[in-house]
């Protein structure tokens, strides 16, 4: 388990500084008459590379610092980094939409908290004046007579959505799926190849025992 544990945090350092030269890289070269769309390619190109080279990286130091010789110990351990690697990417990436949310939510409630003020006393007083009125329950069922047909055309219009964009939305979803599970996959292939290239072999485990001994 301290191999895997020492692959995973040679991977997050390694995607690190990658990330990092990747933005200062990216900054430096950035054009005024760049398009956003570009940055965004480039960006993530750079994400996926940084990615694989990070696993790769993790798994041959989980191979390398295992007790277990061979190459399919060596697998299995890369395989073991990518395993644990997976969730955290996750949880960060989650965090960070987290974060996003949370501040557009706070943004939110601060804008409601400053028209509050202005608004609520006018929603009292039409609730009183509704109250004390005779016949409220005629206002109120004229008043759901009016907003019938807003409703109605609203689910008028959702139902009248095109196939054509609905089947589009779809296509995108599933292109995105695709290129996740891609990503992952090609992830895990990369961890598995670096814990394969960097396990020690019989011979070297043997060689190092001898030069032991003899110090």
């Amino acid at each position: 388990m301290g191999a895997v544990i020492a692959g995973l945090f040679a991977a997050v350092s390694t995607l690190i500084v990658l990330s990092v030269a990747g933005l200062a890289i990216g900054f430096s070269k950035f054009q005024p008459g760049d398009t956003a769309s570009s940055v965004l390619v480039g960006t993530g190109i750079w994400g996926a590379v940084s990615v694989l080279i990070a696993f790769v990286v993790g798994g041959g130091t989980a191979a390398r610092t295992a007790a277990i010789h061979g190459r399919g110990n060596g697998a299995l351990n890369g395989m073991m980094v990518w395993i644990v690697a997976v969730p955290l990417l996750v949880y960060t990436l989650l965090g960070g939409i987290g974060s996003v949310l949370n501040a557009v939510t706070s943004t939110a409630s601060t804008a409601v908290q400053a028209v509050a003020p202005a608004v609520v006393p006018g929603i009292q007083a039409g609730a009183t004046t509704v109250a004390v009125v005779p016949g409220a329950d005629a206002t109120m069922q004229a008043a759901g007579t009016q907003l019938a047909p807003t409703v109605q055309a609203a689910a008028t219009a959702v139902s009248n959505i095109p196939a054509a964009d609905v089947k589009n939305v779809t296509n995108n979803v599933a292109s995105a799926s695709l290129g996740v599970l891609l990503w992952l996959g090609l992830g895990l292939l990369a961890a598995v190849g670096g814990g394969t290239l960097g396990a020690r072999s019989e011979d070297m485990v043997v060689n190092s025992t001898t030069v032991d001994r003899r110090s």
